[in-house]
């Protein structure tokens, strides 16, 4: 069922509202009939059913709605990617370039909270520290973008191999940050060959699949 925020914004079921306005008689009639048999409400002929928070979001909380709601319904990796990229990128420009922590579990919430740019309860630690990985390997801005798009279709028929390789450069987005920016390493430039690692983890675990199947 479509979700849509007090100001008339749609934040899941785009297709489906543009269907709802769209209906024939016929479609109107078995949409009326559903929702009576299942939500025992009978609907007006301008009326349509849909979800509203119970009270206003902020932005943050808007983005985890709408992830959670469209859960498995991205077209593609990169659809994802680019959707987390986007709504951090500014927050991104604005991180410290040495990001503190005793662990890489700690470090992760911290790349989360200095993301949270609308002070959300609960910040979205896996989209945020995607996004650090995505800003922090460009040769071209949809580079690791392209990269994981590539890989995870390589990898469909064993998505847990790729989950868990991505996993593993995700939750260590944070030190690669440190890293890029560690000052003991003037004439190093860690993210010209962030792409470079995370493309050689995959390919060398494809091939490592294959010669074990051999």
């Amino acid at each position: 069922m479509p979700i849509i925020l007090h100001d008339g914004q749609v934040i899941a079921g785009n297709h489906r509202i543009a269907g709802m306005l769209n209906f024939t008689p016929k479609s109107r009639f078995a949409y009326e009939r559903a929702i009576k048999e299942y939500y025992h409400i009978e609907l007006k002929p301008d009326e349509l059913l849909v979800r509203m928070p119970s009270k206003r979001l902020n932005n943050t909380e808007i983005n985890n709605l709408a992830a959670s709601s469209n859960q498995g319904r991205f077209n593609s990796e990169s659809d994802h990617a680019i959707a987390v990229l986007s709504h951090y990128e500014a927050k991104l420009k604005e991180l410290d370039q040495k990001l503190d922590a005793d662990s890489i579990y700690s470090l992760k919430n911290i790349v989360a909270k200095n993301l949270n740019f609308d002070k959300a309860t609960h910040p979205n630690v896996g989209d945020s520290n995607l996004a650090l990985l995505m800003y922090n390997m460009p040769r071209t801005k949809t580079q690791g973008i392209e990269l994981l798009n590539r890989w995870q279709k390589e990898f469909s028929n064993d998505i847990k191999s790729y989950e868990k390789v991505k996993k593993m450069f995700v939750d260590n987005a944070g030190s690669f940050h440190n890293l890029i920016h560690d000052m003991n390493f003037p004439n190093v430039s860690l993210n010209a060959y962030l792409s470079d690692i995370v493309d050689r983890s995959f390919a060398n675990l494809k091939n490592y699949k294959a010669r074990a199947r051999a």
